[in-house]
Order: C-alpha cells, then structure tokens, then sequence
C-alpha cells in the first residue's frame, strides 16, 4: 500500500469518526428531550423537574437539590404547619419574578375571588415569615414528591452562576479534543504497528522465499 492510499485511508477514517460523533451527539440529546417529555406526561406537569436554587427551605431541600415533581388535583394538596414541616410542598411560579418557587403550604382556599380557583399560603421552611400573598393555582407547577441530593448543581453552575459557563466549556472543550485525540492515537499506533509487522513478513519472505 503505498503512502497516498495510507493518507486517503486515514482521511476516510477521521471522516467516518466525525460523522458518527456527530450522530451520537444527535442521539443523546434527542434522547434527552424524549425522556423529558415522557416525564411531563407521566407525572401530568410542564416542569417534572426543578433544582432548588436558595436557602428558603433548608433543612428539608438544600441548594443544589433536584427536585421530581408530580401535578396533581388541587383539592388534593394538604395544607400543613410551617413548624411541624408537615403538608405538601408545592412548586410555582412567581407573579412577580417568574422565577419558580419551592416553598410549603399552609393554607388554602377555594372560591375566595368568585373565580372558582383555589389559592395557596405558602411558607419556606426557612423563612421566618409566610410568602406575601396567595399563590393561583396557575401558576402552581406541582407537588414535590421525590429529591436527589445536590446533583442540581451542575444546572445551576450555568443558570444562577453564568460567569462560569465559559469556564466549564473551555474544560469540557479539552476533555472532549483530548478524548478523540487519544482514540486517533491508539489507531494510528495499531496501524503502524499493523504496518510495521507487514514490512517485516515482507522482509522475511525476501530473505527466506516463500
């Protein structure tokens, strides 16, 4: 084989290498999407997941926590005390911010405006006095019903803290160039290696005859 085949070969080989990651990353994030949204219809909400981004609620949910949240009939949320940390605790989102809260409930109401809509005192478990206000039921997200411990910080190391996505990319940049250049390596090694062996059976065969 001489040494513009090994060149086309080696073109054809980063190509192919190419493509396929390019399909993988396809892949994986289609994934992504398709098990969000069966996560939104499973558990009946627009937001299935949240992370807790403060420290109103400590010590029940802490900073960094990832949240499961279910939707569920509002005559079936359960008003609790705020010093007994019993009751469900809802996911909504802020009139005001638009930031969405994770915070107790307290209280509710039913009908209180003639809209036919319950309403929510809410209160962080945290927070030395109840939220301003009563919380719609529209704006209400979902009851908390499972917590993985501080594996949200990897969302909020890009959301609350964005001076450092270009940090984390540039990282994650150089892990990605160092993988692939390591796996190139290892084939070009193999393939030296393979062609090296070659020239030596043909060395042989020179010396020794068939």
């Amino acid at each position: 084989m001489s040494e513009e085949d090994n060149d086309e070969e080696k073109k054809s080989s980063n190509l192919k290498s190419i493509i396929w990651t390019v399909i993988w990353i396809g892949v994986i994030i289609g994934s992504v999407f398709l098990f969000f949204f069966l996560l939104q219809v499973g558990l009946n909400t627009q937001t299935p997941i949240t992370v807790v981004s403060g420290r109103s609620m400590e010590n029940t949910y802490y900073e960094g926590d990832l949240l499961i949240i279910q939707g569920k009939p509002y005559n079936s949320i359960v008003p609790g005390d705020h010093y007994a940390k019993n009751g469900s605790v809802i996911v909504y989102k802020s009139s005001y911010s638009g930031d969405l809260i994770v915070h107790r409930v307290t209280d509710v109401r039913f009908n209180h405006s003639g809209n036919e809509k319950y309403e929510f005192q809410t209160w962080g478990d945290n927070n030395p006095t109840p939220d301003i206000g009563w919380q719609s039921q529209d704006n209400v997200m979902g009851v908390v019903i499972f917590r993985i411990p501080f594996i949200g910080w990897v969302s909020l190391a890009f959301t609350k803290y964005p001076y450092n996505i270009v940090g984390y990319s540039i990282i994650g940049l150089i892990i990605v160039i160092l993988i692939f250049t390591s796996f190139d390596s290892k084939k070009e090694k193999e393939k030296e290696k393979e062609k090296e062996n070659n020239n030596i059976k043909e060395e042989l065969v020179k010396i020794y005859g068939k």
